[in-house]
C-alpha cells in the first residue's frame, strides 16, 4: 500500500510460537495482509507454513536476503516486515529491509549489542522508515491510563518504582525450554535480563516517562552450569532521582508471566498486574483506594480508544500486541499519505526504545560482572 488507503501488505521472517502471535495480531483490525515470508531454513517446514498461512509459492523465500531483494523488485512490495527470529539475527535482517525503505516490526531485544542498536537508530532516520520493537505488554490500555494520570499529577512526584516479571518456564515445563536462550552466540550476553527484563524496563518507562540513570545488578542461575542467568535483581535510580527495584526470574515455580509494577508518588500510588491487566489500582493520599477498569468512560479518551471489548470483558496478550500493530500501521499510513501528526501520538515502542533496552541489558551485565557495582547507563 504505497501511498494509498487500502490494506497494508507485510511479510514475516521466522517461525515458531512467536511468529503465530504476530500472524494473529497483525490482522486483528483488518489493516494488514500477510503476503510473503521466509518461515524456516528447512524447505519443507517453510512450504508447509506458507501453505497454512496462504502465502503463494512465488512469495515464499528460502532466505531473508532473497525475500528483501525480490520483494523490492515487485510492483506491489510488502510495506513492512516482521522479524520473529532469535536475537542474534535481528540486526542483519532489520538492516537489510530498512536499507531498502521497508518498515520493520522486530522482536525484542532489538539487537545483541549497543553498537548495532545505535546503527539501526541512524538507519531509521536516514531512510525515513519506521521500526517497532515488540514490547507487547505496553499495548494494554491501563498502562497508558497510568501514564496519563502521572502526567496530570494525580500521584505527585514519583518516589519509588517496584517492578517484577516472574515465571517458571525454564524449570518445570520442558516443552517451553528454548536452549538458544542460554547460548551467548545467539541470545547475546544475557538470558533473563534480555528476555524479560527488557519488558519491565520498557513498561516502567512507558508508565512513568522515566529512564534508568544507573543500576546495581546481581545475576543468578539455576542450574549452576548454565552459561547465562535465569534470575536477575537490580537496584535502580531513575533520571528524576527516584529509586526502585527490578526483578526478573525464569525459575519462580508457580508463576505464569506474573508482571507487577508499583509506582509510589508523593500524592498517591498506582499498581498494575498482568494477572489482571484490565485493572489499575489507584491509591490517592488519605482517600479510599480505587480500582479503575479498562473500557470505562472515566478513563482518558485516548485510553478508551485502545479497548476492543465491551465493559467487563477481559482482554489479553493478543489484544495488547494488536494495539501496537494498529498504531504502527496507522503511522505508516499517515506517513505514506503525508498526514503524519505529532510523532508522540503513535503509541508503539520505537527503535530508540529498543536501544534503551539493549543499553539496560549491557549495564546490568557490566554491573553483575563487577560485583554489583553501580553502573551508569550514560556510559554506553
Amino acid at each position: 500500500m504505497k501511498g494509498g488507503t487500502s490494506m497494508l501488505h507485510y511479510g514475516i521472517v521466522g517461525g515458531g510460537t512467536i511468529a503465530f502471535v504476530h500472524y494473529r495480531t497483525a490482522r486483528f483490525d483488518g489493516l494488514a495482509e500477510l503476503c510473503a515470508g521466509c518461515f524456516s531454513r528447512n524447505d519443507e517446514k517453510n512450504r508447509t507454513q506458507a501453505d497454512t498461512w496462504h502465502v503463494p509459492d512465488d512469495r515464499t523465500y528460502s532466505s531473508f536476503e532473497e525475500m528483501a531483494e525480490r520483494e523490492l523488485a515487485r510492483p506491489d512490495p510488502i510495506d513492512f516486515v516482521v522479524i520473529a527470529t532469535p536475537n542474534s539475527s535481528h540486526f542483519e535482517i532489520a538492516r537489510t529491509f530498512l536499507s531498502l525503505g521497508i518498515h520493520v516490526f522486530c522482536e525484542k531485544p532489538l539487537t545483541n549489542s549497543v553498537e548495532e542498536a545505535r546503527s539501526l537508530c541512524r538507519l531509521v532516520h536516514e531512510t525515513n522508515t519506521l521500526l517497532c520493537v515488540n514490547y507487547s505488554y505496553s499495548g494494554y490500555p491501563m498502562i497508558h491510563q497510568a501514564r496519563k494520570m502521572i502526567e496530570h499529577g494525580e500521584i505527585g512526584h514519583i518516589l519509588k518504582v517496584v517492578s517484577e516479571y516472574k515465571q517458571d518456564g525454564q524449570i518445570i515445563r520442558a516443552q517451553n525450554f528454548k536452549p538458544w536462550h542460554f547460548n551467548p552466540a545467539i541470545a547475546g550476553p544475557s538470558a533473563c535480563a534480555a528476555n524479560i527484563g527488557t519488558h519491565i524496563e520498557y513498561l516502567v518507562s512507558t508508565m512513568t516517562g522515566l529512564h534508568i540513570q544507573r543500576l546495581s545488578a546481581l545475576f543468578d542461575r539455576y542450574p549452576d552450569n548454565r552459561v547465562l542467568e535465569t534470575d536477575f535483581s537490580a537496584l535502580v535510580q531513575y533520571e528524576n532521582g527516584s529509586t526502585g527495584t527490578m526483578w526478573g526470574c525464569k525459575t519462580a515455580i508457580g508463576e505464569d508471566c506474573n508482571i507487577l509494577v508499583r509506582i509510589y508518588g508523593s500524592k498517591g500510588s498506582l499498581e498494575w498486574s498482568h494477572l489482571h491487566p484490565q485493572l489499575l489500582k489507584f491509591a490517592p493520599l488519605d482517600q479510599p483506594v480505587q480500582i479503575l477498569t479498562a473500557g470505562r468512560d472515566y478513563l482518558y479518551p485516548a485510553v478508551q480508544q485502545m479497548t476492543r471489548l465491551s465493559n467487563g470483558q477481559i482482554e489479553g496478550y493478543h489484544d495488547a500486541t494488536a494495539n501496537l500493530y494498529r498504531e504502527f500501521i496507522r503511522h505508516i499510513c499517515d506517513r505514506n499519505q503525508k498526514r503524519e501528526i505529532c510523532d508522540a501520538d503513535y503509541k508503539y515502542p520505537r527503535v530508540e526504545d529498543g536501544l534503551y533496552g539493549v543499553i539496560f541489558v549491557h549495564a546490568a551485565v557490566a554491573s553483575n560482572q563487577q560485583n554489583s557495582k553501580w553502573v551508569s547507563l550514560n556510559q554506553f
